[in-house]
């Protein structure tokens, strides 16, 4: 049985096999649904971390960042990540969604009318209550609280869609119609920021590993 070592270094090495044979990727649809450079570097980026080289996953960040072409979404058209079928150039990989073709993950996409829904443990529902939160709070992560069951979601990056966002049942037709065919974000550029920060955090790099989190936290 191999070992742990040489089981990532295999997928290190086929990961580097990866972005030496894919041109650099096109911004379209299609081509975020589909393995490309960008994403052999992002998944080399995590396997970096897990391995705690974090000096090679700050650089491969940084090689990601600057040569791919992907560029953080505007504020005023963040969403568009998420509901626009074709996403943005944000975004690096997807799992394509097709209401015609199920797949393993369809369940997780259109469960419940149609939300990203996914049901907590009670203690992680009562974190995100918290109305004057300011990182998680209700402006930003929403819930439908169920049937007075208990059987509760969490709904992130949906939007304020009404007054009263944390009522039972909020805005379940909004949700079907706004949120069914939608490709499902599985890696996008802010997420690389984020781990290159914790690199540079783990290196001693406080400046360069703010002037990450801020880049993100301020967009």
């Amino acid at each position: 049985q191999a070992t742990e070592a040489e089981v990532l270094d295999q997928i290190e090495k086929d990961l580097n096999y990866a972005i030496g044979k894919m041109p650099r990727p096109a911004q379209s649809a299609d081509a975020r649904r589909r393995a490309t450079r960008g994403a052999a570097k992002a998944l080399l980026v995590h396997t970096k971390l897990w391995r705690n080289d974090y000096k090679g996953a700050a650089d491969v960040a940084t090689d990601l960042i600057a040569n791919e072409g992907y560029a953080l979404q505007p504020t005023a058209s963040y969403m568009d990540q998420f509901w626009n079928q074709g996403g943005t150039n944000e975004i690096i990989f997807t799992l394509g969604y097709d209401q015609l073709k199920f797949n393993p993950v369809i369940g997780k996409m259109n469960s419940e009318g149609g939300s990203f829904g996914v049901t907590p443990a009670g203690a992680w529902m009562s974190k995100y209550r918290a109305a004057g939160e300011p990182v998680r709070g209700n402006t930003r992560t929403f819930l439908d609280l169920g049937q007075g069951d208990g059987a509760g979601y969490v709904m992130k990056y949906m939007g304020n869609p009404g007054a009263n966002p944390t009522g039972p049942i909020w805005g379940l037709n909004f949700i079907v119609a706004a949120h069914i065919p939608r490709d499902f974000a599985v890696l996008r550029l802010a997420d690389i920021h984020l781990l290159r920060a914790e690199a540079r955090n783990r290196l001693g790099d406080r400046a360069g590993a703010l002037a990450d989190l801020n880049l993100i936290r301020q967009r």
